[in-house]
């Protein structure tokens, strides 16, 4: 595998800006399959650009001031701004023209929509954070004020499904506002005023960049997660979407996969309902599941208490086997079979060549085997060892779990999917052909793989720095911009961060060096070398 370990953080510069970008947002990805990019800068003029590569889609004209503040949609639909002569306006973000003028009565520093796009939040300089319905004329009041603040506002977001409010300003606190009521629910105080917020897109995790610090807050019962000393004063952070420490997780729609892995909980789970498979692996209670609903299959083996179950409601089959009480049982209503064993015997052999099963199972040693050539299935269980092992070749499917050593593996060539859970190392393997993924994540070595949690953030010495989520240590730094850096955010896929500075540009860096993405080429040369493609452009103009 090629080493792009070494490559060099090359950043796109967007330019067209005159003055010092103040903020910037993305909109989630688009029918279309973009996401977009606004920008908001002191020049006035608000830009939209394909969120991807920086290419410039158009100019929001008709602001007489700086513009603090910027939002889309999540469809990308509309744009809102707030600007320093006193106004927010909403704007088509397809054609470009103004919808709506709300007028102030000083500078609006922040925008946002809610998640349906009917509602417009504002907060600006008169310390009030005001709510105005889309659907009504620009003339018509805000219909929802909230005024506690002791200086001005400098971010105001919709939050817990648009039923809250949280703010931050220049009082040194973020308070949260409860929309039903209109009251004040809940603040946090700092040190110092907090620069920027941040909702994760999932609505989660709220992330703060105070001072030299980034902190994070579980966004439903607001307690602390952790903080991170940086050693700059920051303007802005941003959480990378595959946010949770410990956790790497699958969802592939196309597919219909959900996969999850918590090296925390050392818990493994496998949901795949074009298959109808769930397998649930957890081995702190040694317990691993398997539900195949395809074949009717409901397996579960439990190594602590020594029990094997496997239920074949298609061939009307149910196993049971104990090996604490020394008991196997075997019914099979088709034959009128039932068999009870017990240690005194110790071994059970069954062998019915008309369905072509071979069963045998020794209570005394723990093991219990089951092969149906006409499912094509073989099933293995050593409660001694805490191993299971399924081998489905009509399913192309095998799985192998040792609970004693924590490992969980799973095989799928028809999807060309391979998983690996080792929950003593904290690694999780990945390996999707189709899809061109290979991922690994390892808690204890943190490396960086296909998920690999972390969160940007930049300010005062003209870095961008990358911090390492779980871990609180710095992944890298590099320097781009010419100015300090006055917002930074993360695109909703992952792929990306934008940064804003006072040198009037946006800077695009690459999440994983080396990976070809948008305008960045990765080209494999010789023995393995990897480069990038120097003809792309490095500069993304206005026109």
């Amino acid at each position: 595998m090629a080493n792009t370990n070494s490559m060099k953080q090359i950043a796109l510069t967007c330019s067209g800006h005159t003055r010092p970008v103040t903020h910037l947002d993305f909109s989630d990805i688009t029918e279309s399959g973009n996401s977009f990019l606004i920008s908001a800068c002191k020049d006035g003029k608000p830009m939209l650009r394909l969120g991807d590569t920086g290419d410039w889609v158009g100019t929001f004209e008709g602001h007489k001031g700086a513009v603090f503040g910027v939002g889309l949609n999540r469809k990308a639909t509309l744009a809102a701004s707030g600007a320093a002569d006193f106004s927010a306006k909403l704007w088509d973000a397809i054609s470009g023209e103004e919808k709506c003028n709300y007028q102030h009565n000083h500078t609006v520093k922040s925008v946002a929509f809610d998640e349906d796009s009917t509602h417009l939040l504002t907060g600006n300089n008169e310390k009030l954070i005001r709510v105005f319905d889309l659907n009504q004329p620009s003339t018509n009041p805000a219909v929802e004020i909230y005024a506690g603040h002791s200086g001005a506002i400098k971010r105001a977001l919709f939050c817990r499904n648009d039923k809250c409010i949280i703010s931050c300003a220049e009082d040194k606190a973020i308070r949260i506002w409860d929309r039903s009521s209109g009251q004040e629910i809940h603040h946090i105080d700092f040190p110092c005023n907090p620069s920027n917020i941040e909702i994760s897109r999932d609505g989660s995790i709220l992330t703060i960049a105070n001072g030299m610090n980034v902190t994070f807050y579980e966004a439903n019962s607001w307690n602390k997660i952790k903080e991170v000393a940086v050693p700059s004063k920051l303007a802005d952070a941003s959480l990378h979407p595959d946010k949770l420490a410990g956790i790497l997780g699958l969802s592939d729609l196309k597919l219909g996969i959900l996969g999850l892995n918590d090296s925390r909980l050392n818990i493994m789970v496998l949901n795949d309902p074009k298959l109808n498979i769930f397998a649930l692996n957890d081995s702190r209670l040694g317990i691993l599941g398997l539900n195949d609903h395809k074949l009717g299959v409901l397996g579960l083996s439990d190594p602590w208490l020594g029990i094997f179950g496997l239920n074949d409601p298609r061939l009307n089959i149910m196993v049971l086997n104990d090996p604490r009480l020394n008991i196997m049982v075997l019914n099979d209503p088709r034959l009128k079979i039932m068999v009870y064993n017990d240690s005194k015997l110790g071994i059970l052999g069954l062998n019915d060549q008309k369905l072509c099963i071979l069963g045998l199972s020794d209570t005394r040693v723990g093991i219990l085997g089951l092969n149906d050539p006409r499912l094509n299935i073989m099933v293995y269980n050593d409660s001694r060892l805490g191993i299971l092992g399924l081998n489905d070749l009509k399913l192309g499917v095998l799985g192998l779990s040792d609970l004693k050593l924590g490992i969980l593996g799973f095989n799928d060539p028809k999807l060309n999917i391979m998983v690996l859970n080792d929950s003593r190392l904290g690694i999780l393997g990945l390996s999707d052909s189709m899809l061109g993924i290979l991922g690994l994540n390892d808690q204890k070595l943190c490396i960086l793989g296909l998920s690999d949690p972390m969160f940007v953030c930049g300010g005062e010495d003209f870095k961008i720095y990358k911090f390492d989520y779980m871990t609180g240590n710095e992944i890298q730094s590099f320097k781009g911009h010419f100015g300090p850096v006055h917002c930074i955010s993360f695109s909703p896929d992952g792929e990306l961060y934008a940064s804003g500075s006072e040198d009037g540009t946006l800077r695009l860096w690459q999440t994983t060096v080396g990976k070809t993405y948008g305008l960045w080429k990765c080209i494999n040369g010789p023995e393995g070398e990897v480069t990038m493609n120097n003809s792309a452009p490095r500069e993304v103009t206005a026109n």
